[in-house]
């Protein structure tokens, strides 16, 4: 997945080749794919990439995450899960900036994983639109 922001045009286009998503959380809690499908890098020779490109506005939230999010899993053998993750980005996203939002969806996911090891890395960036040409 790669992601050019345009602070200039308050806007992000993105480009995946078998990531998943990036999560857009709107202001009032409202939180969105950014879609673009690919396939992994290196399967095919010759394929091109679709991009996708969206217009923030001051209070967006852009949530990039890696697999060891969604995948890990607890005691119980339960994947914490896209529809986890949407619920944190959407409850969370909204206070703070973009490094205290990071630290309570990664505490979220330590949460719900509890005394059970993880079997991948955790990667999460979030990018916060703080106003005009601030992200």
């Amino acid at each position: 997945c790669v992601g050019v922001l345009d602070v200039g045009a308050s806007s992000f286009t993105v480009a995946n080749a078998g990531h998943p998503p990036v999560y857009r959380r709107t202001g009032d809690g409202h939180v969105s794919e950014l879609t673009c499908t690919g396939h992994p890098l290196g399967l095919r020779p010759g394929v091109s990439f679709e991009t996708s490109t969206t217009e923030l506005v001051p209070g967006d939230v852009l949530v990039l995450y890696s697999d060891g999010v969604y995948e890990a899993r607890n005691h119980l053998d339960r994947d914490y899960g896209f529809d986890r993750l949407r619920g944190t980005i959407s409850r969370l996203g909204a206070k703070g900036n973009a490094g205290e939002i990071l630290e309570r969806i990664v505490s979220d996911v330590k949460r719900f994983v509890g005394t059970a090891s993880l079997d991948d890395d955790i990667t999460v960036v979030v990018v916060k639109v703080e106003g005009k040409n601030k992200a």
